[in-house]
């Protein structure tokens, strides 16, 4: 076989040519998601509950109405689920459900890709589980607000493939915002209050 000057061979471009479409995906990702007609709907009355809720549906396009409270089921003989599970197709857009800073991404066998975000005020966590990908830019530290795209719906962890959801979790915590010593409040009743 001749090679012409210029040629590179398949094994020694891949790696680059790789990463350039992962980024050049992810940067149309955001256009759309930014192009999206729906954008204001977020902070609607719609998707914040009634208006005494202090958080936004942390899923874009999908309603209370299609909100079911899984917080107490069991999920085997020494754990409730302690969360709610919000259906939605994968890569719909997860957005911040209040202000604050990012605390902590992570990975585990449970909860696949997760994030953890703490309010401005250090009192309440909020855990995002099962994503497909972290929002580009996304790391710990970062502040965001209400109805910031923080990552997307996905299958990771334990959840099943053909059941693509969020795991969304809500814990009030002591001033120094550990999210992991907190207790467990019902997401559900944050986004459906009266």
């Amino acid at each position: 076989m001749r090679h012409r000057a210029g040629d590179v061979e398949p094994e020694e471009s891949l790696g680059p040519l790789l990463l350039r479409l992962f980024l050049f995906f992810n940067a149309c990702a955001l256009v759309l998601v930014a192009a999206r007609s729906d954008v204001s709907d977020i902070a609607s009355p719609a998707n914040q509950g009634n208006p005494g809720s202090p958080i936004l549906l942390p899923v874009w396009g999908v309603s209370q109405e299609e909100l079911t409270d899984s917080f107490s089921d069991r999920r085997d003989v020494f754990r409730r689920h302690g969360a709610i599970d919000i259906k939605a197709p994968w890569g719909t857009p997860v957005v911040a459900s209040d202000d604050g800073v990012i605390h902590r991404l992570l990975e585990s066998d449970r909860g696949g890709l997760g994030i953890y975000q703490v309010d401005p005020g250090s009192r309440r966590c909020y855990y995002y589980g099962h994503l497909a990908r972290y929002a580009f830019g996304l790391e710990e530290g970062v502040r965001v607000s209400r109805g910031d795209v923080l990552g997307f719906v996905g299958t990771t962890g334990n959840a099943s493939e053909d059941a693509p959801h969020l795991h969304f979790a809500a814990y009030d915590v002591e001033g120094d915002g550990n999210c992991f010593s907190g207790t467990p409040v019902n997401p559900f009743t944050l986004l459906i209050a009266n």
